[in-house]
């Protein structure tokens, strides 16, 4: 069987004494290439493609406490009449004893002929996934051929023990994919790449003083740690 490109990243907590131009994109923002693509060159049987899918994780202090904030940033264009599961977005959250993460920033919008279709927040729907995951979801509104469907947002965690999975690959081809975090140096984890596909990015720099813990005015170092990969052939379940 078949697995999907995944950095999947383990990280446990141990205290101890290239950004691409398109991880760097605007909400909202497209260049002529974007807005006239009709064809994915590398694919031409795709009926979509996604132009970028991105992920930054950095730590942070809120309300006296260290959290993680994951921010997503995804961008796709629709390029033939057919049915693609991306026009419904999924985000999984996870909550414990009256604690819970959070969905925050979150934006959403089809870009059509000229015009931003913005998803509303009363279409944007929070159920029951699991006993200890809820799930939000929306659909993108007039998703037809020329489209390009966005969306991103900030989930924020008190579990910093652990990081998200990130799935380079997707059932339609992925232009350009990327995980980035800032990791403090207290802190520990292991990486493991699941699947046969290289990674075309892969760079592990020291960022000084970039994390402060309450009531501490010494600055920790962070591993800046950038993964990447382009041109994903899309993956056959």
């Amino acid at each position: 069987m078949k697995q999907p490109q995944v950095l999947l990243l383990v990280f446990t907590l141990f205290f101890s004494a290239i950004l691409s131009s398109f991880a760097q994109s605007e909400f909202g923002v497209y260049s002529a290439e974007e807005k006239n693509m009709t064809v994915y060159e590398k694919d031409t049987t795709a009926a979509a493609v996604y132009l970028f899918d991105t992920s930054d994780t950095k730590f942070d202090v809120q309300d006296g406490r260290v959290v993680m904030r994951q921010t997503v940033h995804a961008r796709l264009k629709v390029l033939k009449k057919e049915e693609i599961n991306q026009r419904t977005v999924e985000i999984l959250f996870y909550h414990n004893d009256g604690t819970s993460e959070k969905i925050e920033d979150l934006q959403a919008l089809t870009f059509l002929n000229g015009k931003k279709h913005y998803v509303a927040d009363k279409d944007m729907f929070t159920t029951e996934y699991s006993e200890n995951r809820k799930e939000l979801k929306f659909t993108f509104p007039e998703v037809q051929p020329g489209a390009i469907l966005e969306y991103k947002y900030t989930k924020i965690s008190p579990w910093v023990q652990y990081l998200d999975d990130w799935f380079f690959q997707s059932d339609i081809p992925v232009v350009y994919s990327e995980y980035h975090a800032e990791i403090p140096g207290n802190y520990t984890f292991n990486k493991a790449l699941i699947g046969n596909l290289p990674l075309d990015v892969n760079d592990a720099t020291i960022k000084k003083r970039c994390f402060y813990l309450p009531n501490s005015s010494d600055g920790a170092d962070c591993e800046n740690v950038t993964f990447g990969m382009k041109d994903i052939r899309a993956f056959e379940y």
